[in-house]
């Protein structure tokens, strides 16, 4: 059965989608001009919704495959991945960052008015799925695209000094190694937690909780800053012998 979960391993998928775009999109921005790169970026950000609502209904037989497919599959992950494509089209062109500038705020409030009434009506928000899951991720990556570019024209000064912050730098050196090394972290230590958690008496249960995500959170920091220091470092070190 296809999207069976792989254990330590599963969230690796958002991996790959990305490794497929970082292999192909290069080769798009060489042979095609600023232009129409924007147009094709706008394109894919508008198809994709509509791909996502044909592998949902592609089997018949077995809707949860479907499901799957509209949520794992690369091409049903390309809005996202083309609307930061022409986030970066807009931030070099003078014309286009003017038609942004005047529509990224109704984009952000929409968004967010969205996802609100979403709430309000349905009471939950599908990642994927039929009918308004469909064009969540769509929404979201537009929401997130306004705020990028808020903090990349520094029109909110709070936020990017934040961001700025040693504390905030130490997460972003960090985080890949967070994002691969969080889930087996998770799985190694999630049957002897479980066993103590149910062994605990209903009264501590809420203070041994706290205690594993603390033990998960400090499992990962370490084994992401060795990560970071013996093996990201070194290679990261290699760039100055393919400097120009």
């Amino acid at each position: 059965r296809p999207f069976e979960p792989l254990g330590g391993l599963t969230h690796f998928w958002s991996l790959a989608v990305e490794e497929q775009f970082y292999l192909f999109w290069p080769f798009v921005v060489m042979l095609l001009p600023r232009a129409s790169l924007a147009v094709l970026s706008l394109f894919i950000v508008l198809v994709t919704p509509a791909i996502r609502a044909y592998l949902v209904h592609m089997f018949p037989g077995d809707a949860q495959v479907g499901l799957d497919a509209a949520y794992f599959f690369t091409i049903a992950r390309w809005d996202a991945l083309a609307l930061g494509a022409l986030l970066a089209v807009v931030m070099r062109s003078e014309h286009l960052l003017k038609i942004f500038e005047t529509v990224h705020l109704p984009l952000f409030f929409g968004s967010v008015t969205y996802f609100a009434l979403q709430l309000l009506l349905v009471h939950s928000i599908e990642a994927s799925g039929p009918g308004v899951g469909i064009i969540n991720q769509s929404v979201g990556a537009i929401m997130f695209a306004t705020i990028i570019y808020r903090v990349g024209t520094r029109r909110e000064e709070w936020l990017t000094r934040t961001l700025e912050t040693r504390f905030f730098s130490s997460v972003g050196k960090y985080s890949y190694a967070v994002y691969v090394f969080q889930m087996p972290v998770i799985m190694f230590l999630h049957s002897t937690m479980t066993d103590r958690f149910e062994q605990t008496s209903a009264y501590l249960q809420i203070y041994w909780a706290f205690f594993t995500v603390g033990v998960v959170v400090l499992c990962t920091l370490a084994l992401s800053w060795l990560s970071w220091r013996v093996i990201e470092m070194p290679f990261l070190k290699l760039k100055r012998n393919f400097s120009s």
